[in-house]
This record gives structure tokens, sequence and C-alpha cells, in this order.
């Protein structure tokens, strides 16, 4: 089989073929990171760890963002992905039979199913209206699909009007257009089906939710170490703040060092009852933060900045304890999780992938 493989490679070609294709769906992969303009990717990516996690329309979206490859997450120029050219077709193929222009169209031959295909691209826009109108007015009032409000000071979108959401249908149903023609040319100059492929494609993203998992194991116990460190030394040598946040930056990694060393720079010039601002400003500074971490640095920061040693060391103990609870919960069943992860989002194109062929 590998043999196989390797020697696809040496006809020119299927070589060809073999790396047009590869690079189209790297083009889509590009197209699920470009952010729509106006949108605050940072807060939203907050809100969509709080909304998956506390609300069943939040899991719903959660799912959705695995198809399109987690381009809505970002409310990316792909957010709509592939599926409303999918839906289209299906739409389409179920009318076939029902209606009797397009039976008769269907009998013609190739120039029939070539007008069909073009009635197919028309409805696909259709779709893609809607489903565009919606998603915007979701980013700028996301109650109105029943997910929560976003946090007071933190909006999704930093100009929210009539502007903002007919800008956001053109730019999606324009990014779902290209992916479309992408796949065309795939089908045409590549190898396979071209939509099948790239709702494969998308659907790997599973895949790097597995890296995420991992990697939300490993920051809780960087932040763990650093609030022992914190209780110890606020108990006997009562460090000032900004030197605690620099020694706790020194003794963890990633994204927990890179909080606590913007927080020791925001605790420089302000005082002690300024610490929970602070903590939101060094927090906004990060990226890739992984899911539910805010919540404990933003717990962190209420407890610095109590008045006195006494309660700041008890608000730092329940943090603690939240972040033990929850380690412990991801630790048993970490094997698990990152293998339902990885076949998840396998799975998960591939299904699509087989309904289209």
């Amino acid at each position: 089989m590998f043999k196989a493989f390797i020697n696809s490679f040496k006809v020119k070609e299927l070589r060809d073929r073999i790396f047009f294709t590869a690079g189209i769906i790297i083009l889509c992969r590009i197209a699920a990171n470009i952010p729509c303009p106006g949108v605050d990717t940072h807060n939203l990516a907050l809100y969509f760890d709080k909304a998956v996690q506390d609300n069943p329309a939040g899991q719903l979206m959660g799912m959705f963002d695995l198809f399109t490859g987690g381009a809505l997450q970002q409310f990316a120029v792909g957010a709509l992905g592939i599926m409303p050219y999918i839906s289209a077709s299906i739409i389409m193929q179920l009318l076939v039979p029902v209606l009797p222009s397009l039976e008769k169209l269907k009998r013609e031959g190739e120039p029939g199913h070539n007008k069909i295909n073009q009635y197919t691209r028309y409805l696909t826009i259709v779709i893609c209206i809607i489903q565009g109108a919606m998603a915007a007015m979701a980013m700028v009032n996301p109650s109105r699909l029943g997910l929560p409000e976003p946090v007071a000071g933190h909006p999704l979108v930093s100009n929210a009007g009539p502007g903002f959401v007919l800008m956001s249908v053109i730019i999606l149903t324009c990014g779902t257009m290209v992916l479309m023609w992408l796949g065309e040319r795939i089908t045409e100059k590549g190898i396979g089906n071209g939509v099948s492929l790239i709702v494969l494609g998308c659907g790997g993203v599973g895949l790097s939710m597995a890296r995420q998992y991992v990697a939300q194991i490993a920051a809780l116990k960087h932040l763990i170490n650093v609030l022992d460190y914190m209780i110890n030394d606020l108990g006997y040598r009562q460090t000032p703040l900004p030197e605690l946040c620099r020694c706790g930056a020194k003794l963890s990694a990633g994204i927990v060092s890179q909080v606590f060393t913007a927080l020791a720079e925001q605790l420089e010039s302000q005082t002690l009852s300024d610490a929970p601002g602070c903590m939101e400003q060094a927090l906004a500074l990060q990226k890739g933060m992984p899911n539910g971490l805010s919540t404990y640095f933003g717990q962190l920061g209420k407890s610095l900045g109590c008045f006195d040693v006494a309660g700041q060391v008890q608000g730092i103990t329940a943090v603690r304890e939240n972040c033990v609870k929850e380690l412990n919960t991801l630790e048993s069943d970490k094997t698990n999780r990152i293998r339902n992860y990885q076949t998840l989002g396998l799975c998960a194109g591939a299904a699509l992938a087989i309904l289209l062929i």
C-alpha cells in the first residue's frame, strides 16, 4: 500500500493532481482562519468557550464548528463552510423526482445535468444569505439564538449595526461560493470529489481539538503550581504582587507564564484594588487561551484585589481547589477524550464525504 502511494509520485500527471489537491485544501484552511472585519476574535473565543460549556445551544454550535473546521469560532470568511452547498444539493436531489421540469432536465443528459447544477448554485446563494444573516445577527445579539449574552464590556462586534450585518452576509456568501468553486476545481483537476475532500479536511479539526485538550491539562498543572507558590509566599514573606507574579511566570510556561508576565507589568502602575482590571487587560493580550482557563484567571484577579492577606489566601485557595477538581476530571478520562476528539473530527468529515460520493 505504502509502496503504491510512493510510486504515485513518480507519475508526473498524478503527482501534479496530488499537489494541486493539497494546495486547494490548504487554501480552504486559510479561509477558516481569516476573521470577518469588525469581529473581536479574542472576546469571541472567550465567549465561545463559555457558551459551549454552559449552554445546550452552545454545544450544538460547537458541533457545527467542527464541520466548518473551526471557522465558526473565529467568525472567519469560511464560517459557513461548504454546508450551504451540500444542503442545496440535497434539496435539489429531493426536488428532481417531485417537479416534472427537473425530471425532464435530468433525462436530457449532460446539458440538463449542467442546468440542475446551475440551479443548485443559485439555491446555495439563497441559503448562504439566510444563514449568513442569522450568523451576523447572532454576533450582534446572541440571545436571539438562545445563547447567553456576552460578558459586559467584552462585545463580540466592535461596530454593531445593519452595516455589519450586510457586510458579513456578503463576505460569508462569497466565502462559501469560493469554497464551492475550489471544490469543483479539485474534481476537475485534482483527485476525487472536491467537495468531499474539503469537508474531510475541515473535519480534521478534531485533531487540533485533541491537542487543545492536552494543552488545557498542561496549563492547569502550571497554574496550580503557581497558586501553591502564591499561597505559601503570602502566608510567610508577603512579596509585592508585581514581583510575586514575575516569580509565578518563571515557575510556569506557555500561556500561563505569558499571563503572569503581562499581569506583573499591569500591576506596576496600579493599586491593589485594580488587580481584577489588570487581570482582564493581561488576558486581553493573550491568544489561544485553553478552554475555561480564563475563568480561573478572572477569579484569581478578584482574589488578588482583596485588601487583607487572609482574604487573598482564601480566594487563591478556592481557585486552586476548582483547578484541581477540573484537572482530576480531565485526567481521569484523558485517553478516551483524546481518542474521541480524533475520531470525531475525522468521522465528521468522512461521513459527509461518503454522502457526496
